[in-house]
């Protein structure tokens, strides 16, 4: 994988010579407190967090081809080590397009990145292995193809590679993994309308310890333009689990988005089963909906809600409704305040917590 993102690099870097290079710096700072960071049904702590955000950007065009790199790196300092370690997490990405005027198009995508597994690992209940770290590598290669004016189809291969590291140097609780994923899809142009597809996948688990799986997913669906500012998305198909644990079951997407000329809105629903450090593939039921509503040129301000219940050994729902507000104070440079209320619930307990933020953002669009 090292050597995968470094050849990307160097080839990036011997395009970037032949072709202009467009190049942008983003910095974001900020505090935040929560009030229950462990998500513990009793005598819950808090914890202030303040935040640096520093990161890069880099595009260039030479032909048919477009490379891209990313970088960037999440500096975190915290009131108390015992619930929310100091961290310094970077993320690094590469890619690649290529337009061909037969009407395909070809791309690969290399990635790294840290973060901490309280944001990773959402259905782990109880906060177990917050302070964890998980590391995780990723390659991607992407290729669409116009089969005919109404027919385009789709395949997409991806590999990952996740580690965990306990805080301060521990054991993890969580269990190394890698995941490779295939992917298909065919859609039709029904009309200037209406899209129907289908898609085909395959993934397979592989722990450090313990039995592989694999997961196999067909659906059926179809994308919709109800009006100019309404989008509506809905497939339904079956879920097969097979290794340690074989399971069929029901998966899909239900998806609603709206965008007016001050308004942005949408509402979604959808099962499926993804992949971590705890149970391997894990099925979900997933409910998310957000608003946002431009107050003038200047100001927006808006909410998100989110709703989550796993179904495996321990069962977790999760619940959450945030407020947020965004101003901006001079051109590239703004001003975010947000509110979260958070809920747990497992078999056994109850959590229930909140989180204030206060963040500064400034861009520079253009090197």
């Amino acid at each position: 994988m090292r050597c995968i993102l470094i050849g990307l690099i160097i080839l990036g870097a011997q395009s970037a010579m032949a072709s202009p290079l467009q190049q942008s710096l983003s910095l974001s700072t900020g505090v935040e407190h929560e009030s229950n960071p462990a998500m513990t049904a009793a005598n819950a702590r808090a914890v202030s967090r303040y935040k640096l955000s520093p990161g890069y950007e880099a595009k260039w065009v030479e032909g048919a081809d477009e490379w891209n790199a990313t970088a960037r790196v999440d500096v975190e300092r915290s009131s108390d080590q015992a619930l929310s370690i100091d961290r310094q997490d970077p993320s690094l990405g590469v890619g690649w397009i290529r337009e061909n005027p037969r009407g395909s198009t070809t791309a690969l995508q290399a990635t790294y990145d840290r973060q901490s597994t309280s944001a990773t690992e959402t259905n782990t209940p109880g906060g177990a292995g917050s302070n964890d770290t998980r590391t995780r590598y990723g390659v991607e290669g992407d290729w669409r193809h116009e089969v005919t004016e109404r027919v385009e189809a789709e395949v997409n291969l991806a590999h990952e590679d996740n580690s965990y590291q306990g805080a301060t140097g521990a054991t993890s609780g969580f269990t190394n993994y890698k995941t490779t994923t295939g992917m298909a899809s065919l859609e039709y142009l029904l009309n200037e309308r209406n899209r129907p597809y289908v898609k085909a996948g395959a993934s397979q688990y592989s722990p450090a310890s313990g039995a592989s799986s694999n997961l196999y997913t067909a659906v059926a669906g179809i994308k919709s333009d109800l009006s100019e500012s309404l989008k509506f998305d809905a497939n339904l198909g079956i879920a097969q689990t097979a290794g340690a644990a074989d399971a069929t079951g029901l998966n899909g997407l239900l998806s609603l988005g709206h965008e007016g000329e001050r308004t942005k809105a949408s509402v979604s629903y959808a099962r499926a089963s993804s992949a971590s450090g705890s149970s391997g593939y894990t099925e979900a039921d997933e409910v998310k909906a957000s608003l946002g509503y431009e107050l003038d040129p200047l100001t927006e301000v808006g909410a998100d809600a989110a709703w989550t219940k796993t179904h495996s050994q321990s069962p977790l729902t999760t619940s959450s409704l945030g407020l947020w507000a965004d101003r901006e104070l001079l051109e590239d440079l703004s001003l975010r305040l947000g509110y979260e209320y958070k809920q747990q619930k497992t078999a056994t307990d109850k959590a229930k917590g909140s989180v204030w933020s206060l963040s500064l953002s400034y861009d520079i669009p253009q090197l």
